[in-house]
């Protein structure tokens, strides 16, 4: 697959810790890594990696308060952010390279 941040950044995310959407929403905003992401736009995002069987999720149903969906590395998803990292330390090379490039200007 090409190079996504929002999904190479929410596995990373997924990976340390599984979380629910609306957390992983406040942690990916706060790396500050992709452009702003809407709630919606991240939830179809979840859901897609959830279809090609990147994550699993779980239900969380506390006494209190609603009940969240909590996602989680599959397998296949370990191996898909493995491939993701390998594109973004190409990517960040590229990107050095450039940026040296431009400051010898």
């Amino acid at each position: 697959m090409p190079l996504d941040l929002t999904r190479t950044s929410l596995l990373v995310l997924i990976k340390e810790k599984s979380d629910h959407g609306y957390s992983l929403h406040k942690r990916l905003m706060a790396t500050g890594v992709t452009t702003p992401i809407s709630t919606g736009a991240l939830y179809r995002c979840l859901r897609k990696m959830e279809s090609d069987e990147f994550l699993v999720t779980t239900w969380n149903t506390p006494k209190a308060g609603p009940a969240s969906r909590v996602y989680s590395l599959t397998s296949t998803g370990e191996q898909e952010l493995k491939e993701q990292v390998d594109l973004v330390q190409r990517e960040v090379l590229g990107l050095r390279r450039i940026l040296n490039i431009y400051r010898s200007c």
